[in-house]
């Protein structure tokens, strides 16, 4: 192939699965993009336009993939496919497991090639070089190498310097933090280097909640992934498109009354002592064509409610007014025509906008689509939500109960909340005390969730597990403690695309940031209203007796105007006074105890 000049494309080798990984490298997530998306986005911020990608069975959006035409060869049967379809002279060969390698670094390396390009010096590798340490695959190689390479693997596989040593190589030496140029092959490296990542970010702590709801709007991105949902299980959905009126309604013109479908003319004078006697001519139900029924002068139909309307008449009189005739009616009352007459499209046009995209589906717009004879509507994809409860503590409710054991009550709970709010988790699993194992569960998780939720391990004892597995797995730990009571040592966490909540043990606790943290966050991922609260004010019925060092949120009961507490303790560790309880009552930090007849501000749930 004929090579257009001195001028760039990006051949990237992804490798395929990891067997020491396993999974596919490409796929994993630094900086909240996958490894192919980071390194793909530095080639855009060199100006090179043009992309391959071996090894990779994903399309990826402007990239060429490309499959190796000597299959099982290594690096080298990538390079070969990739230059050999590209129509440019130079080719910038980064491997797929460096998405951390820093953009200056590549750019000083392209500066570099270019000016040695333009003298004409230079027709040979031009590798990066760190620490004396020489990268092949990381440099800018001349594409028309594919034939030496071609030569080398065409019968088995070579190493990739057998070839390099062959053509020759120049390096360029620059200085690099070890991590910033090591190729992530391990798990082990791959945690270093996210833990190495989020170590140069500042974890907020001990924050408001107001600041700790603005860092997790931040990140809570909209869904934007439609798909289709039957009528009757797109409850709590959001509408993904408008939604117009294909029909009037009603369709027809329709009585709202049991009664006589008649002429108002023909009731002229009628009264209580001198009715009017109209002939039946027949009679309509529900589901009859009143096109095909028409009164003339003195006639008189049988019709029922939401029967359509015969022809020639405009006005329905009430069965209580008349006799109840059947051949023949007296009508006890005059009435004027389109009295008790509902007429076509009353309800709605046809051509109407109904329902705007965005609008959370509730019965009632489901009905409305139901009327409009949809069986199926696009909405956006309700989130993920994966919970994980932790605590060798924990018993799962039906085996037996041993010593210095309690029963895990926060998974049900948890889960049940969101199944009210309308979000059904994906899964409910217990971990026990082992980091390791939770990081790897989390991980497992993170592949489709796009919230996670934790309970337990939070603070700082021996057996409070989130902090090392969120480390091990690499999540960008955000905030950790808030000042509020209870939940206070709350952690919120980002993994790629994944928002991982880590609530506290203690139920009440954990509850009470469900209703304070997570309804918000599904607000803002799904743009629904109906995970918003309502602020309300009250009177105090009885007191509150502690003082509130920090921002406290007690369990309690609204009705009309008054809030009153449940009798019994308020620990976050208990949960038979959540019972009955529909609001937060909200006290601010340094607030003395709250005698009876106070206002206060609760939030409904």
């Amino acid at each position: 192939m004929e090579k257009s000049g001195e001028n760039y494309s990006l051949l990237l080798l992804a490798g395929g699965r990891s067997s020491r990984m396993g999974t596919d490298k490409g796929e994993l997530f630094y900086r909240g993009r996958t490894f192919i998306e980071n390194l793909l986005r530095k080639a855009d911020n060199l100006g090179i336009e043009k992309k391959y990608l071996s090894g990779h069975g994903t399309k990826q959006k402007g990239v060429q993939v490309v499959q190796d035409i000597y299959p099982n060869r290594g690096p080298l049967g990538g390079l070969h496919a990739c230059m050999k379809a590209m129509d440019t002279r130079y080719c910038l060969v980064l491997p797929v497991d460096v998405p951390q390698i820093p953009l200056e670094a590549l750019r000083t390396l392209l500066d570099f090639h270019k000016r040695l390009a333009e003298k004409g010096e230079l027709e040979q590798p031009l590798l990066l070089s760190h620490g004396g340490r020489t990268e092949p695959l990381i440099g800018i190689y001349p594409s028309d190498i594919w034939t030496d390479i071609a030569e080398a693997i065409r019968d088995h596989p070579a190493p990739v310097f057998k070839v390099l040593d062959q053509r020759g190589y120049q390096t360029f030496p620059i200085e690099m933090k070890s991590w910033q140029a090591e190729n992530i092959n391990t798990l082990e490296t791959y945690h270093m280097v996210l833990k190495q990542e989020a170590g140069e970010r500042n974890m907020w702590r001990e924050i408001t909640l107001e600041h700790a709801l603005e860092l997790i709007r931040e990140r809570a991105h909209r869904i934007q992934d439609v798909t289709e949902q039957k009528i009757d299980e797109a409850g709590g959905c959001v509408l993904a498109e408008d939604v117009f009126a294909s029909l009037d309604n009603p369709p027809f013109p329709r009585s709202p009354v049991d009664g006589y479908a008649v002429r108002a003319e023909d009731l002229a004078g009628a009264a209580k002592g001198d009715p009017v006697s109209l002939k039946v001519a027949g009679c309509i139900y529900a589901g009859d064509d009143g096109q095909s029924f028409t009164a003339g002068p003195g006639e008189a139909y049988r019709i029922m409610t939401g029967a359509p309307f015969p022809q020639g008449t405009d006005t329905a009189v009430r069965q209580e007014d008349t006799d109840y005739g059947e051949k023949e009616v007296l009508i006890y009352k005059e009435q004027k025509a389109w009295d008790n007459y509902c007429f076509q499209g009353e309800d709605y046009q046809k051509g109407r906008l109904l329902l705007k995209k965005g609008t959370t589906l509730t019965f009632a717009e489901q009905g409305i689509l139901s009327g409009l004879g949809y069986t199926r509507v696009r909405v956006y994809r309700k989130p993920v939500v994966r919970i994980f409860t932790t605590g060798d503590e924990l018993v799962l409710p039906g085996n037996p109960l041993l010593p210095g054991k309690i029963y895990d009550s926060n998974g049900i709970m948890t889960g049940e909340r969101l199944k009210e709010l309308g979000i059904a988790p994906r899964s409910v699993e217990h971990v026990g005390d082992d980091e390791r194992l939770l990081a790897e569960k989390l991980l497992h998780a993170c592949q489709d969730a796009d919230v996670i939720l934790t309970t337990g391990g939070v603070s700082v004892g021996k057996k409070d597990i989130l902090h090392g597995a969120l480390e091990c797995m690499g999540a960008e730990k955000v905030f950790w403690r808030i000042r509020l009571q209870p939940g206070m040592p709350t952690i919120f966490s980002v993994y790629g695309r994944t928002l991982i909540l880590s609530l506290s043990g203690n139920p009440f606790g954990a509850m009470a940031n469900l209703e304070l943290l997570v309804r918000p966050m599904l607000e803002a991922m799904t743009g629904s209203e109906r995970f918003s609260m309502e602020k309300r004010e009250g009177i105090l019925t009885g007191e509150f007796p502690k003082k509130s060092r920090v921002r406290r949120f007690v369990r309690a009961v609204y009705r009309e105007g008054e809030v009153s507490l449940p009798e019994g303790i308020y620990s976050s560790g208990a949960i038979g006074t959540l019972r009955g309880c529909n609001c937060l009552l909200d006290i601010p930090a340094g607030t003395d105890p709250i005698k009876k007849g106070e206002k206060v501000t609760v939030w409904l749930l």
